[in-house]
């Protein structure tokens, strides 16, 4: 159940069933007990149902112990072990595991975290397990190789390059005037623009060509189908069809790809209101794959989802305020449509709410509600809300000039991935109140709409640990390989 491989090639094997752990020297014809064999049971001589291990650099052998509910460390040649985790019995206190299955190193080659049923945890200084720490810095890579990494493997350059707009505001195709939304369009890697204050979209191509696709090219607003007024968000859907919150216009614009205007598919045009068929200030938008609209209606503190004729309000609606069945200035929405929940920032909330569909209140799952500040836990007016595919979140921290990644797995933590916390600039390592996000989330680049510095920013993804992640996959497809040759030749 377990297999570990040294740097000379001799495999370790967790042979459970006899609880023990077998050493294989390369071209052996038979192996040698190095741990256990004497019986089923709990001493430090023995094991019941040995699952995963581990070698560290010294030839030191850990060692998952089922049954016994511990981790065990047996030093090359000794015949007892150190039981390093557990052995208090089965149990979810902290001092107790409950059939631990997996343990693993960190980069450097140190034990530090294992797994059982129902909780993960760290291991500090290989002596005691710690109930659920590991959560606040696990990030997940890969959801389909298993491989993980902590929040310092998961690095952008510091240093933005500014793809659209400059410090100057201005009205040409390549200026911006108070960006805001954002949207990158995996399929056409086109990264399209709310260029707000200019009153229209922009379309920023692979080839670095500019266009402007809705809106007056000159920045003019206005309230007929082929204008926008202050427009705050975007959203591409699979047949490239635009939508459009239009903020000062109280509506949802669909511009169907190619056209020449918009129709009006939620709210009434200039007429703000709280009735169902209304929108107060329409600040972010997003289209399922049944093609149902959720917004985040601003001023009315709800989000809404459209239907043919009508909508109906899917969270908050209960007034402002930071309870946890209020939104309180929703500005930032993503629709994890798998697990239907709704991710919503709130602006003057300080706040990040989750929200299932369905439900009469959300969960408040990072910030501290109605109370900003500048720590790794708190918000100082957040805008964007994203997650990657592997659900680590990304906010868009406004009034602190910053990007926060919340690795995944109910972490409270975020780290700073862009911009410098409370120094706002017009430097490549500065952000100046930004406003929106968008990720590639191939390439794992980072867009940032640099508001207040009217330009959009690109950050590059770099890890510094892409050696040991490589190493990490190449020892995952080793142990696979040599699983299936025990099994299909012992």
């Amino acid at each position: 159940r377990g297999v570990a491989v040294d740097e000379y090639g001799t495999v370790y094997v967790s042979d459970s069933s006899n609880h023990r752990i077998v050493k294989w020297t390369v071209n052996a014809t038979e192996g040698v007990i190095v741990a256990g064999g004497n019986g089923v049971g709990n001493r430090t001589d023995q094991f019941n149902i040995p699952g995963g291990m581990i070698l560290d650099k010294s030839g030191t052998i850990y060692v998952v112990d089922e049954n016994n509910h511990r981790i065990v460390s047996v030093p090359a040649g000794a015949q007892n072990g150190t039981v390093i985790a557990g052995g208090h019995g089965q149990g979810n206190s902290s001092r107790q595991l409950s059939n631990p299955i997996y343990l693993a190193f960190n980069r450097d080659g140190d034990l530090t975290h294992c797994y059982d049923n129902h909780r993960i945890f760290v291991i500090v200084s290989s002596i005691q397990c710690l109930d659920s720490v590991f959560v606040q810095s696990l990030c997940i890579l890969s959801a389909t190789t298993g491989i993980t990494v902590g929040p310092g493997d998961l690095q952008w350059n510091s240093n933005g390059i500014t793809v659209v707009g400059s410090d100057t505001a201005g009205t040409s195709l390549n200026q911006l005037n108070g960006p805001r939304g954002l949207f990158f369009d995996q399929k056409t890697q086109i990264l399209y623009i709310a260029d707000r204050d200019n009153h229209r979209i922009q379309q920023l191509l692979p080839n670095g060509q500019i266009k402007t696709i809705a809106g007056d090219p000159n920045g003019t607003p206005g309230t007929s189908n082929d204008r926008l007024n202050q427009p705050s968000a975007i959203y591409i859907d699979e047949n490239q069809n635009l939508f459009i919150a239009d903020y000062n216009n109280h509506r949802v614009q669909k511009w169907e790809n190619g056209a020449a205007s918009g129709i009006t598919v939620a709210g009434e045009t200039g007429i703000p209101g709280s009735g169902l068929n209304q929108l107060n200030g329409p600040q972010a938008i997003w289209v399922d794959s049944k093609n149902n609209l959720y917004i985040a209606d601003l001023r009315n503190h709800r989000v809404v989802k459209r239907l043919s004729q009508t909508s109906v309000v899917v969270a908050g609606g209960n007034g402002q305020g930071n309870l946890p069945n209020q939104l309180n200035d929703p500005v930032g929405l993503y629709f994890d449509e798998l697990n239907n929940d709704l991710y919503i920032s709130n602006y003057l909330g300080h706040s990040i709410t989750k929200w299932k569909i369905g439900e009469t209140q959300g969960t408040f799952i990072a910030g501290t509600p109605g109370q900003s500040g500048t720590s790794s836990t708190q918000f100082s007016s957040p805008s964007t809300v994203a997650l990657d595919k592997n659900g680590n979140m990304y906010i868009a921290d406004t009034s602190n000039h910053r990007i926060q990644l919340f690795c995944h797995g109910s972490s409270k933590e975020g780290k700073t991935i862009a911009g410098i916390t409370g120094q706002n600039g017009n430097k490549p390592n500065q952000l100046n109140s930004p406003h929106d996000l968008a990720l590639d989330t191939q390439k794992l680049d980072l867009y940032v709409a640099d508001s207040d510095n009217n330009r959009v920013e690109k950050f590059s993804f770099i890890s510094p640990s892409s050696k040991g992640i490589k190493t990490m996959m190449e020892q995952h497809l080793i142990l696979v390989l040599i699983i299936i040759s025990f099994v299909l030749f012992y």
